[in-house]
């Protein structure tokens, strides 16, 4: 049997349908309102200076220096939040720059950080120094979105003692984030007063933003192997890399222009 509607049920239903109705639009717009205050509330966080960049999760990655054991291995989450001592495990650090950041080298919440770039070109330097030349020198860095460089420069002498002056250094090995692209590296040497020549540049498979990774320079004599973290190794051959290799390894946070968000340390080593 075929079930007729009298006009009262026909009324009652379109009542019934109209009540669900504007439940149902009161039901996404109290959802989207909540998004909406939800993307608001994070992006004013990761505004604030000193919540970025190490306030962001680490994911599934790896923040230990190489297995292989180096003699001078630094691994942030072991020192408290504030300031870097001036030396730890027999190793003296010294940083220099970032004044064009909204703070300078600082532990944040187990990273090694700086703030936020006031201007373009904004550096910070962490240096040490061993008993002889670099052979090693490696990095497990964080890159979120927009975000700076991480730098692996081994100096023919002390950055921190050359009065505002770069030195010569035999290795200058840059990954992440520039202008173009977040995955790219290249290497090559710097020449006290000209500046950089790169030896060698490409492309990494990154394990995304916010996830640890791990790269690496090795040296014999006038020969570099990088490895990274997709399982490239690259050769780069320069007698310039012997002659200006000194036994000061330097860890170096960068951003190109201002609005980037820096990327951060996790651990270094050298050898």
């Amino acid at each position: 049997m075929v079930r007729t509607l009298t006009p009262s049920h026909r009324i009652d239903g379109r009542a019934r349908n109209r009540s669900t109705f504007v439940w149902l639009v009161g039901l996404v717009l109290a959802t989207v309102a909540v998004v909406v205050a939800g993307f608001v509330a994070v992006r004013q966080y990761s505004n604030n200076p000193l919540s970025s960049p190490c306030s962001v999760a680490d994911k599934v990655g790896t923040t230990l220096p190489s297995r292989a054991q180096a003699p001078f291995e630094l691994d942030f989450s072991t020192i408290p939040d504030g300031s870097l001592p001036s030396h730890i495990n027999g190793f003296e650090l010294a940083t220099v720059g970032g004044e064009n950041n909204e703070y300078g080298l600082s532990v944040v919440k187990g990273r090694l950080c700086h703030g936020s770039p006031l201007g373009d070109n904004s550096a910070s330097y962490l240096e040490t120094t061993l008993a002889d030349p670099v052979t090693r020198i490696g990095v497990t860095a964080t890159f979120p979105e927009y975000s700076g460089s991480v730098a692996l420069v081994v100096w023919q002498s002390s950055l921190a003692d050359a009065g505002g002056k770069t030195p010569n250094a035999g290795i200058h090995f840059v990954v992440g984030a520039n202008e173009w692209d977040f995955n790219e590296w290249h290497i090559g040497v710097w020449e006290e007063g000209h500046g950089e020549s790169i030896l060698a540049s490409g492309t990494f498979t990154s394990k995304g933003f916010n996830v640890p990774q791990t790269f690496e320079a090795i040296r014999r004599d006038d020969t570099v192997v990088v490895e990274l973290p997709d399982g490239q190794s690259k050769i780069v051959t320069d007698p310039r890399i012997a002659a200006w290799t000194g036994k000061f390894p330097t860890w170096e946070l960068y951003e190109f222009r201002a609005g980037l968000e820096p990327a951060s340390i996790n651990s270094i080593w050298a050898a």
